[in-house]
Formats: C-alpha cells, sequence, structure tokens
C-alpha cells in the first residue's frame, strides 16, 4: 500500500486564531514539532477542546489522527512543523473512512432477547 509524505510548517504568529494542521481532513501518521526557536509555549487542542501549551522543541507522535482535527496557536515568530504520512493511496484519509465502514459492518448489533436474560432486551 503506497503512502503520501505530508509536510507542513506553520506560522502561527500570522494567524489571526487557531490554525489547523491541515486545512481538509487528513488522517496521518505524523510527528507535531513546535519550533525550538519559539520564544514561548505554544497552544496546542483536539476538536476544540482543552488546550495543552507545548514549549519549543516538544513533539508529539501520532497515528491515524485527522490532522485538521488539530489545531495550534502561538505569538509572533512562533512555528510549528507536522511531517508524516497517510497510508493508503488518497492522501486525504479515505482509507480510514472505508476501514469504519467495514468495521460498521462487521459489529452489526443481535437482536435484543426477549426472554429477559442478562443482557437481553426485556425485563426480568
Amino acid at each position: 500500500m503506497p503512502a503520501n509524505a505530508y509536510m507542513k510548517s506553520i506560522d502561527l504568529g500570522l494567524q489571526q486564531d487557531w490554525a489547523k494542521l491541515a486545512d481538509v481532513p487528513t488522517v496521518l501518521q505524523a510527528t507535531v514539532i513546535a519550533d525550538p526557536k519559539n520564544a514561548g509555549n505554544i497552544d496546542v487542542r483536539f476538536r476544540g477542546g482543552p488546550l495543552s501549551k507545548w514549549p519549543p522543541g516538544a513533539a508529539v507522535t501520532f497515528e491515524s489522527v485527522d490532522a485538521s482535527e488539530i489545531e495550534a496557536r502561538g505569538g509572533p515568530n512562533h512555528n510549528v512543523l507536522v511531517v508524516g504520512f497517510a497510508p493508503g493511496d488518497d492522501p486525504r484519509g479515505r482509507t480510514a473512512a472505508r476501514l469504519k465502514t467495514v468495521i460498521a459492518q462487521d459489529t452489526a448489533a443481535e437482536p435484543a432477547d426477549p426472554g429477559g436474560e442478562i443482557g437481553g432486551g426485556g425485563i426480568g
């Protein structure tokens, strides 16, 4: 299965608000690095949740994460680098979307047991 390289450097000082690490949904195996030359911490959050402060030089490896759901912000001259690859034939992560469909088909719900057994749908 081919892998598609993904590299993006983001100048956080030019951003008005949070900057997404990918502009479109992109499922990656990637390392995200706060530039060691940053003058202070950058803020990072996932899906708009609580922020995490990353000191200059901090590096975190992510597996099978949608980079468009990770956001960062910082001050003037603060940068973040994303380096990784998108597995599969499509660099937008459609392989992961197909995998979710297969998993959903394999885990189809069984009808509830009306007999009231433990874990069944009835009341004893």
